[in-house]
């Protein structure tokens, strides 16, 4: 009889097989490292500077700011790219989830970062594509192999 894995663990095949031969060549995965330490340090602060910017500024306000802020600035270089501007219908759906998005996970967060410590709350939220993956299952939408990678790398990330 085989050994049972550990509680919450989910067996999956290893999504990095094949690129072992990666590690022979250190100047090649510099883009990697600096890649991985700019997702850290610029990720990893913005809870910092959220936990710093609530003390004088309302969690609703600073979150509305942030995401309007960011929304000029993607138009902006949108624009100046030449991009393209969006049917109308385009426009619906994505201020639906863009007010979704900023009530259901960053005005929520930054109002438990009030009560929270920031470390807290970025454990947190590195928990949310578990989540999505669970609510995807449950209403029968489920990629089965999607969502078992999707998994491993949540227990793995929030571990």
């Amino acid at each position: 009889m085989e050994p049972m894995p550990p509680f919450g663990f989910i067996p999956v095949p290893n999504p990095l097989e094949g690129y072992k031969s990666m590690a022979s060549n250190s100047r090649a995965n510099m883009p990697i490292l600096f890649g991985f330490a700019a997702v850290y340090l610029i990720w990893g602060s913005t809870y910092l500077a959220l936990a710093l910017a609530l003390q004088t500024i309302p969690p609703f306000a600073l979150m509305g700011a942030r995401s309007i802020v960011g929304g000029l600035l993607l138009l902006a270089y949108s624009s100046m790219s030449g991009g393209d501007r969006g049917s109308a219908k385009s426009w619906l759906r994505a201020s639906v989830c863009g007010v979704l998005f900023f009530v259901g996970c960053h005005g929520v967060l930054a109002y438990a970062e009030q009560r929270v410590p920031s470390g807290l709350a970025a454990l947190l939220l590195a928990t949310m594509p578990f989540w999505i993956i669970s609510g995807r299952s449950l209403l029968g939408r489920s990629d089965q192999p999607f969502a078992r990678t999707m998994l491993f790398f949540c227990q793995v990330s929030v571990e």
